[in-house]
């Protein structure tokens, strides 16, 4: 977004100074390159859906995806899992682990903090700030 914003006021500043010595050009050139990121960008945000994975293939994703060794530790698994989960873009079930961990007082903090990740990858940033100031 920076880049077209930068591409859109060199072009504005080219066009204020077209008597200049090559500024056609360049202006020209700006605007096939702004074009080019604005082909770019679209392409790219269509190709962000993530895919629908049924609960059985999740579950498994958590069994297959969890490394822990610890065994006085379930929940270290848990998280993993849900690690897992959140990886492979399946938020919406690895918020819902998440959630569970945050009742294991050693898991709270790095629950809390890929619940945040979560959010931010699904944009509902007001859903998460409302999560964790209640």
């Amino acid at each position: 977004m920076e880049a077209k914003d930068s591409y859109g006021a060199a072009a504005e500043l080219l066009k204020e100074n077209l008597h200049l010595e090559n500024s056609q050009s360049l202006l020209d050139a700006v605007l096939k390159k702004n074009a080019a990121l604005a082909n770019e960008l679209s392409r790219f945000q269509k190709n962000t859906k993530t895919p629908e994975v049924s609960k059985k293939a999740q579950s498994l994703i958590m069994n297959l995806f969890s490394f822990s060794d610890n065994k006085d530790d379930p929940g270290a698994a848990a998280l993993e899992g849900a690690i897992a989960l959140a990886k492979f873009g399946q938020f919406e079930r690895a918020l819902g682990e998440f959630e569970k961990l945050l009742k294991e007082k050693s898991l709270r903090v790095p629950a809390a903090k890929n619940m945040l990740k979560c959010y931010v990858e699904i944009s509902t940033l007001k859903n998460a700030a409302a999560k964790f100031n209640a």
